[in-house]
């Protein structure tokens, strides 16, 4: 038996219409027509649902090019906004009106606010993203009930008393904003087919870079009005926007979750008959709790691949070093040369412009190399690791960035427009080794792609909420240009690494 809904379809009709079914005329009209055309007999009053045809318009790979990129639209917007909301905070902490004026903390106490904040985006996808595999809830109530709760948890963060309160606050909207991290991968992979699909998955991947650097422009401004307390107002703004647009707009996207619907709707309408669908069928066969065991199980698992945890280390690594920038800023553009806290959050436009810049190659290098490589051999990549051609030089990019920062940034004397260009192609290094890592990877782990992603997660989340808490003492300590060496010369250690993986 399939689940009802207890809530009342008028209701639903009025509140969730993105939750409505594509209703043929058939199914209204001649509901033995609509179900000898989407269902196979499997004995007396016993059916399995599938699409009707390869031309099925309910199934996401047949919808409109204009529904595809609206519903990829949001799974981007919501990456950025996530992303966002984490440095955004970083803004708020020092000066008057700050945290640690306002709470009475010192520095590296209230810089747990983005820390905690990266580690709950880091541990959610363990948990929601298997429950998006589920075909009884699907993607869009996980979606859904994470942006309710993200946006409730805006509220004590913005009127927090006390460090307690905001710290505890900040984990929770962090852990229910992650969704779009691991599950949107797998969202766009619901509708697009393997060619679009890879330029899909770059402007997905390019919000992972660029959110973080519009929280530090959207923050700065903010904070020099209003104080640390107006940042977390905004992002309740922008998290009560996102979640209009999910209720009003965004469809359900998993194909096991449709036609889970759809069979639920078919039982409605032949009383006394069974319906189910290959999903529901496996999902009784194995059981749901051991396949969400397994779920949260298997990424642990992967740890031990040699491949992964070595371009596991090394994303922690660039992503750990990109939120190092969120206190080396601060030192370089507002201690050194005397920015406005504003004026140092624009010094962020660098990056942004440049990973735009960089995506747009990227997708220009996808069109002229692996396109026609992956359609001469019937849609399959048959070189893995010719995915890795441009990981090199934007490892070498990362490690040329570094020692340019550190170099530029610390003298006064140098036009601040020099540290900026050098954070821009840090930019542009790490958009170009997202872009082909996770690429890779999904080539190489195609069938366990999700859990690929979800470790990932948990590794950046994991150690690069660490970062930013000895970030201000390395600056501090070293000096900005000693201490970006440092950085870049671990950098250089992994240059070697993709030209390894490519020749053997």
């Amino acid at each position: 038996m399939c689940f009802q809904s207890t809530i009342p379809a008028a209701t639903l009709r009025v509140f969730l219409p993105q939750w409505q079914p594509l209703v043929y005329r058939d199914e209204r009209s001649d509901p033995k027509r609509y179900r000898d055309a989407c269902c196979i007999p499997k004995g007396p009053g016993a059916w399995t649902v599938e699409w009707m045809g390869p031309d099925d318009p309910e199934n996401p790979y047949n919808w409109s090019t204009t529904t595809k990129i609206k519903t990829s639209a949001f799974v981007v917007i919501h990456t950025v906004i996530s992303y966002t909301a984490s440095s955004a905070f970083a803004s708020g902490l020092q000066g008057q009106g700050s945290v640690t004026a306002d709470l009475g903390v010192s520095n590296t106490v209230a810089l747990l606010g983005l820390s905690l904040f990266v580690l709950g985006y880091g541990m959610g996808p363990m948990v929601l993203h298997p429950l998006s595999d589920v075909p009884s809830i699907g993607r869009l109530p996980v979606y859904l009930v994470s942006q309710i709760l993200a946006t409730i948890f805006s509220v004590p963060c913005a009127i927090a008393p006390n460090i307690g309160t905001l710290l505890v606050s900040r984990y929770l909207q962090g852990l229910f904003s992650s969704p779009p991290l691991a599950t949107g991968g797998a969202t766009l992979g619901d509708m697009w087919t393997p060619g679009p699909l890879a330029y899909a998955l770059a402007c997905w991947g390019f919000g992972a870079v660029v959110g973080p650097a519009i929280g530090p422009i959207l923050g700065g401004y903010i904070y020099s009005a209003g104080g640390w307390r107006w940042i977390m107002w905004a992002l309740l703004f922008l998290n009560g926007l996102l979640l209009l647009w999910m209720v009003f707009m965004m469809p359900e996207t998993s194909g096991a979750a449709i036609l889970y619907r759809r069979a639920c709707r078919l039982e409605k309408r032949f009383p006394g008959h069974v319906f189910t669908t290959a999903a529901m069928i496996e999902m009784r066969r194995e059981g749901i709790q051991a396949i969400l065991v397994e779920a949260l199980w298997r990424p642990f698992e992967l740890i031990p691949e040699p491949t992964l945890l070595v371009y596991n280390v090394y994303l922690v690594l660039v992503y750990g070093m990109f939120y190092l920038f969120f206190e080396a800023f601060p030192v370089v553009f507002g201690e050194i040369r005397g920015f406005s806290p504003g004026q140092s959050g624009l010094a962020f436009l660098g990056v942004a412009v440049m990973a735009t810049l960089m995506l747009l190659c990227y997708c220009v290098w996808l069109y002229r190399v692996m396109n026609p490589v992956i359609e001469s051999n019937a849609g399959i990549n048959p070189l893995p690791e010719l995915r890795l051609a441009l990981t090199p030089y934007a490892a070498a990019a990362i490690s040329v960035a570094l020692f340019g920062f550190g170099w530029t940034g610390q003298s006064a004397s140098i036009h601040w427009i020099a540290p900026v260009i050098f954070s821009g192609l840090f930019a542009c290094g790490g958009i170009a080794s997202f872009q082909t890592i996770f690429a890779y990877l999904g080539d190489v782990y195609f069938k366990e792609i999700g859990f690929v992603l979800t470790l990932n997660d948990l590794f950046r989340g994991s150690y690069a909420a660490g970062f930013p808490l000895f970030a201000h003492a390395l600056y501090t300590n070293l000096g900005v240009g000693p201490a970006c060496s440092l950085l870049g010369a671990i950098s250089v250690l992994f240059i070697p690494v993709p030209i390894i993986c490519i020749k053997w």
